[in-house]
C-alpha cells in the first residue's frame, strides 16, 4: 500500500500540472483572440445635408487614424474609399462604415429616409453606432 499511496499522490500531482498547464494556454489562446478595445470613435459626415431624390451625396469618413474603410448601403458594400459618391433615391437606406486603424476595428451607422414633402423629397436621418 505504500507503492500505491506514492503513485496516487504523484499522480495527482501530475493532474494538477496538467490542469494548470491546460488553464494557462486556454487564457493565453482567449488573449490573443480577443477583438482589442478601440480607442477612437467612428464618425461619417455627408453633404449635401438635404438632398433630394436622384441627388449625389458624398460620405467622407472623419474617424481619426482611419487607414481602412468599408462602406456600405443596405448591407451592399459600395465602397473602401474615406470618400465616396452615392446617387440617391426616394425611400430608405442604411448607411454602415466600418473603418479600421490596423489594429481593430469599429462601425457607424446611419439611417436615411428621403419621403416626399409638398411634391419636393426631403432627407431624414437617424444615427446609431456601435463599438
Amino acid at each position: 500500500t505504500a507503492m500505491s499511496n506514492y503513485l496516487l499522490r504523484n499522480l495527482l500531482a501530475l493532474l494538477l500540472i496538467v490542469f494548470a498547464l491546460d488553464t494557462l494556454y486556454a487564457q493565453e489562446l482567449n488573449n490573443k483572440t480577443q477583438k482589442p478595445h478601440c480607442t477612437f470613435t467612428p464618425s461619417f459626415s455627408y453633404l449635401p445635408l438635404n438632398p433630394v431624390a436622384f441627388q449625389k451625396v458624398t460620405f467622407t469618413d472623419n474617424t481619426p487614424g482611419a487607414v481602412q474603410w468599408r462602406w456600405y448601403i443596405n448591407n451592399q458594400l459600395v465602397s473602401i474609399n474615406p470618400v465616396f459618391t452615392y446617387q440617391i433615391h426616394s425611400g430608405g437606406f442604411f448607411v454602415t462604415l466600418y473603418v479600421s486603424n490596423g489594429t481593430c476595428e469599429d462601425q457607424t451607422s446611419e439611417s436615411f429616409n428621403v419621403m416626399e414633402v409638398c411634391n419636393r423629397q426631403s432627407f431624414q436621418t437617424r444615427f446609431s453606432t456601435s463599438g
